[in-house]
Formats: C-alpha cells, structure tokens, sequence
C-alpha cells in the first residue's frame, strides 16, 4: 500500500492498494480482523487524553507539573491516569 497526504487548507490522503488479496482477506475476515497498529495508537490515545484531563483538572504547581510531564515522556504513567482509562 502506498499513501500520499497534501497539506493545505483542504487536506487530503491518497491511499493507493497494490496487493488487492490481502485487501480481499481483510474483507473476509470481517468482525475477526483487528489492526494491532491502530489498537496500539488508540490505546496511547486514550492514555494522553487522560493524563491532559489529570494535568487540567489537577491543583498542581508549574514544577510539579513539569516532573509530571517528564515521568509521562519517560513512561512513568501516574496510577489516577491508569484508573482512568481502566474505566
């Protein structure tokens, strides 16, 4: 498969499908198919939407913020984030 996006005021993507089986298989597959990749990136999704919330609504001072947002970067999740998208 070969993509192409334009920028611009009006953006688009261009999706070109060069092996028309595996497209095929993928239709057949139905409610069985599942897309590790936008699993995983809707996961980490969810994971930042959570942690902006935690940031937002929190009563933090601009330092602890900080060290929150450096553990975040570092893969260090606060557990109320985790809980969070548990639920």
């Amino acid at each position: 498969m070969n993509f192409k996006m334009t920028g611009g005021a009006n953006s688009q993507l261009y999706v070109h499908i060069n092996q028309i089986r595996n497209l095929k298989n993928i239709i057949d597959a139905g409610a069985r198919y599942r897309n590790k990749i936008l699993e995983s990136v809707a996961a980490r999704h969810k994971i930042s939407v959570a942690m902006l919330t935690y940031l937002y609504e929190g009563d933090f001072d601009g330092a602890t913020i900080w060290d929150l947002l450096e553990d975040y970067f570092l893969g260090k999740i606060p557990d109320a984030v985790t809980e969070a998208v548990a639920h």
